[in-house]
């Protein structure tokens, strides 16, 4: 979000983080820019592209990935665990939250005053890591109006478009237990997670969408973003092989959620092939 104003993308990690940092944050060579969750594959992606714009990099990660994040480009390394960034006196052009970790009154307090702006330059909180929790949950998803993605009459699923107006959307309810720190996550509140999962729900409900709810997968702290293990086509699913260890069992459990929706498995990934669907766009 902007001082200004705010956006979300639906994609996945590489053009998140290159929306993010080159067309919401528009940041120019000479900015102070801080990545929340640098060490994450999106954060990851966010600092090279920071970086190779010419923008003075701040990295925010946990104390095991200091050394990748200050090896990718970043010229300053903040380890979340020992110091707070919105508590400094240091304040930023633009912040890349991709963690959603703290309020949005606490990172706006630490981004570049509007009236201490130099000529040309904006402040923004690209907030990654919201967009990109409604971007990932919405993964069985039919759209419509956009040119070219529009369904035909009567279909329930085959998404075509990632800029048409949700129809139907596919949730999975967040799990509270599984190695968080492994996964370069913060531990979460359950409580709080739950209650922004159904929050979440019900925005999208009111906005007219007809919402199914898969049941959270005890352990797999990644599987709640859905969109990840296969594709919907006007046909039916296609499941993906993930290359991450810890989210081999995901694209079967995707398949059990989809086919429960009445969204037919048409084909799986096999043998060596892999894929993600954060890295695709249409």
């Amino acid at each position: 979000m902007r001082h200004s104003r705010g956006g979300a993308a639906d994609c996945g990690p590489k053009t998140s983080s290159l929306r993010g940092i080159r067309d919401v944050g528009e940041v120019k060579a000479g900015q102070r820019v801080l990545v929340n969750g640098a060490g994450g594959g999106v954060g990851t992606y966010a600092v090279q592209i920071a970086a190779a714009l010419g923008a003075e990099v701040t990295g925010v990660c946990s104390t095991r990935n200091i050394e990748l994040v200050r090896s990718i480009g970043a010229a300053h390394v903040i380890d979340y665990t020992k110091e707070d960034f919105t508590g400094g006196p240091a304040r930023y052009d633009v912040i890349f939250d991709n963690v959603s970790s703290l309020p949005l009154t606490r990172l706006r307090g630490a981004l570049t005053p509007p009236e201490g702006m130099t000529t040309g330059m904006k402040s923004a909180s690209v907030e990654a890591g919201r967009e990109r929790q409604g971007r990932s949950h919405m993964a069985a998803e039919g759209a419509a109006g956009a040119a070219g993605g529009t369904l035909a009459a009567g279909s329930r699923f085959g998404v075509r478009s990632m800029s048409a107006p949700l129809r139907r959307v596919l949730l999975r309810r967040p799990s509270v237990t599984g190695d968080f720190v492994a996964a370069d996550w913060r531990v979460p509140d359950a409580g709080l997670l739950a209650r922004q999962h159904e929050a979440f729900g019900q925005l999208l409900a009111d906005l007219g969408c007809e919402v199914e709810v898969a049941p959270a997968a005890g352990g797999l702290v990644d599987a709640t973003y859905v969109r990840d293990p296969g594709l919907v086509t006007g046909a039916g699913a296609v499941l993906f092989q993930m290359a991450k260890p810890a989210r081999m069992a995901e694209p079967a459990l995707l398949g059990a959620a989809l086919t429960a929706a009445g969204v037919p498995v048409v084909a799986r990934l096999t043998g060596a092939a892999r894929a993600d669907g954060g890295d695709f766009i249409w």
